[in-house]
């Protein structure tokens, strides 16, 4: 038996990657799998997994009871960084206007150029996030990229560094794709925008080194296929593998050219043929299609039987941009069964293990390297755990999102349903941006407290809620000297000397405090977090010392001189407010009055590290910056 990070167990249904052929899955009933350092360490029925990695043992386990786990989403194209708005367009479609008719009429991408190219890089950085927190919270783990909305030298990188950015700041794995070739900027010659692309934007991609493919749009009125071939040959020069969209709106030999030059997959092929399906399978090509495209566009779906009679494995993506507002890779899984007639193990491993497929440059260096979309033994630990008894559920339910879990590299980033945000600490502590508690979270400390209840109840002796502390272990606390323990604790802690710590790090601690006690583990009532909540939104900031604990048993003194507060006492300033006031004051500003603490809270909300952790955090942002 051993000792692990996390295991993962009871699962109704768990898909641990492709089975044989290409329209097969291998999954395991009633499956478990565990996880240490971020890779799935054993993977099979719960009863083997659990006995080699008993959950008791393991740092955090999830019970996966009549739910399903998948490896993560891998969503292999995307355009989903942008700026602007063209909602318009989506009336337009409605009223029968075709995506050729809104671009002459002066709509469609030239609008997010414009917007894109005005955009700063800060900006879109934080754009690509929240579309990321979306798709995040779908199950998708891991995404392509492309730029593409800027069609100059100097805006096309801006977009490629915000994906590199991005890429540091969030969960999501993102693999960049440059697409200079995308559109023919107004009044301009298209083959001479083609030689721009080829001798200013590659060198200038290739010497920036973030961008992984080259890919082009092979369209009829945009570029035809001898100027597809220039860009991909160029592109492949410098060392980008080639990718195509080809012939989505009509066909013009996209296909045979991604087959001619082994490109890494050809996208969209709503108008292939068999003689296509048979030429990307025998170059080895992976046809990616894009089936809510076609829902937004309200056009013909492609049909997957070519290329899966040929033998090609087939993957499935979003194509989310600002005309195709798709996120859900569940639901691309749904609109791929309901409208093109792949059946539910087909279009999961597509959406997973054949989605990194079309994310492989060949060079070892690609997501699927690293094992992404799939759960055997020794890959990175990104996985889904979907409320439904099996995949084919899933498939089944179009438009609901039943992902409540999801692990990045091992990592809990979606709990509840819930993105569980990495970019906080700066945001809130820096930036002022509020807070809420998700209903799980609240869910989670109500169980926690009902369980301290039932201790005191008990009569039972447990450290910190009915001993005293340290030394005083084996000593009682009278029931009726319980909640003048906790106060009497925060108090004799808070001792601390030396400077103040500045606004930035008390509101990383408040944050950071918050966070541990809505995990539902500390016992504390939910009036507690909802305090530290609204502090944070009203701006309220204990004073805080920032000497006096080591820190190895935790940061007692600066986190007593938070709790302090709390209670009406101690100091703290208020946005808005000259000066420092009492505590008391301080909450009064904000609506609150001071909390009575009942058992567990003071130990609860001054034994922890979060002075420590909360400068980490800030340091994590100003290094990813």
């Amino acid at each position: 038996m051993s000792d692990i990070d996390l295991v993962v167990h009871g699962a109704a249904e768990l898909v641990v990657g492709p089975g044989e052929g290409v329209r097969d899955l291998e999954l395991v009933e009633d499956g478990a799998l565990a996880v240490e350092n971020g890779r799935v360490a054993a993977v099979g029925p719960t009863d083997d997994v659990c006995r080699e990695y008993p959950p008791e043992r393991a740092g955090k386990t999830i019970d996966a009871t009549g739910r399903t786990v998948l490896p993560g989403f891998v969503d292999p194209h995307t355009h989903a960084l942008f700026a602007g708005d063209r909602s318009d367009e989506f009336v337009a479609r409605i009223e029968g206007k075709t995506y050729t008719e809104i671009m002459e009429a002066g709509g469609g991408i030239p609008v997010t150029v414009e917007a894109v190219r005005e955009a700063s890089e800060d900006d879109l950085v934080d754009a690509l996030c929240e579309q990321l927190d979306v798709m995040l919270a779908h199950g998708t783990t891991t995404a392509e990229v492309k730029s593409g909305y800027g069609l100059d030298t100097e805006t096309e990188l801006r977009m490629l560094a915000a994906i590199e950015r991005a890429d540091r700041r969030h969960p999501v794995d993102l693999v960049p794709t440059f697409m200079g070739a995308h559109a023919v900027p107004e009044d301009t010659d298209t083959d001479e925008y083609v030689d721009g692309v080829v001798e200013e934007q590659l060198p200038a991609v290739a010497e920036q080194g973030i961008a992984q493919f080259c890919d082009v749009f092979c369209e009829a009125g945009v570029f035809d296929v001898e100027q597809s071939r220039q860009g991909l040959e160029a592109g492949t020069e410098h060392g980008l593998a080639p990718k195509i969209h080809a012939e989505e709106f009509s066909r013009i030999g996209g296909a045979q050219l991604a087959a001619d030059l082994g490109a890494t997959s050809a996208d969209h092929l709503l108008q292939a043929t068999a003689e296509d399906g048979r030429a990307l399978a025998d170059a080895g090509v992976v046809p990616t299609l894009l089936p809510a495209t076609a829902f937004a566009l309200g056009e013909a779906y492609a049909d997957p039987e070519p290329f899966l009679d040929a033998g090609a494995p087939l993957a499935l993506g979003t194509d989310l941009n600002p005309s195709c507002f798709v996120h859900s890779m569940p639901f691309v899984v749904s609109l791929s069964c309901l409208r093109m007639g792949l059946r539910p193990e087909t279009a999961i491993r597509g959406a997973t293990h054949d989605a990194a497929l079309a994310l492989d440059p060949g060079d070892g260096t690609g997501p699927l390297a690293d094992g992404a979309g799939t759960l055997a033994e020794g890959t990175a630990a990104d996985l889904a755990v979907v409320d439904l008894p099996s995949h084919v559920h899933m498939a089944a339910n179009a438009g609901t999102n039943r992902v409540d879990t999801v692990l990045a590299d091992g990592d809990l980033v979606v709990a509840d349903g819930e993105v569980l945000r990495g970019q906080w600490a700066g945001g809130v502590a820096r930036d002022d941006a509020p807070v809420e508690i998700s209903g799980g979270a609240r869910e989670r400390v109500r169980a926690s407290r009902e369980r301290v209840a039932s201790v005191i109840d008990s009569d039972r002796a447990v450290y910190g809620i009915n001993t005293g502390f340290g030394e005083l272990v084996s000593e009682r606390i009278p029931r009726d000297r319980l909640d003048q323990l906790q106060t009497n604790l925060v108090r004799s802690h808070a001792s601390g000397a030396g400077a103040e710590l500045d606004r930035e790090v008390v509101r990383a601690m408040l944050l950071t405090r918050l966070q541990a006690l809505s995990l539902g583990y500390s016992g504390v009532r939910e009036v507690v977090v909802d305090h530290l909540a609204t502090m944070l939104n009203q701006g309220v900031h204990p004073a805080v010392r920032s000497t006096g604990s080591l820190g190895a048993s935790g940061d007692l003194a600066p986190l007593a001189h938070l709790a302090l507060v709390l209670i009406g006492e101690g100091e703290a300033f208020v946005d808005g407010v000259d000066g420092r006031l009492a505590g008391d004051e301080a909450l009064a500003e904000a609506g609150l009055k001071p909390l009575a603490l009942a058992p567990k809270e003071g130990l609860a909300l001054i034994n922890g590290t979060q002075l420590t952790v909360g400068l980490a955090a800030l340091a994590v942002v100003d290094a990813e910056r």
